[in-house]
């Protein structure tokens, strides 16, 4: 991430993050009189967040505020 402090005393910042995961996922058997038995699996394809702060410095201190979003995209296979 990158923060960077204006002549006003301003602090602006901004953290990302990306991930391309390839070993979380998840596999569970199922069985019903409607459908018979499967299976479900699913896999995190992406993940990722960003998030941005806004602060003041005053004398040798930083008060500050934060806020972001998170998301992931996931892959569900369902095979009977």
């Amino acid at each position: 991430g990158r923060n960077f402090r204006l002549s006003s005393g301003l602090m602006l910042g901004i953290v990302t993050d990306l991930q391309a995961p390839s070993k979380i996922s998840d596999t569970a058997n199922f069985a019903s009189p409607a459908v018979g038995q499967g299976t479900f699996e699913e896999k995190v394809v992406l993940s990722g967040a960003v998030r941005g702060r806004l602060g003041i410095v005053q004398s040798d201190r930083l008060w500050y505020g934060t806020a972001g979003y998170a998301w992931s995209f996931h892959h569900i296979t369902r095979t009977q």
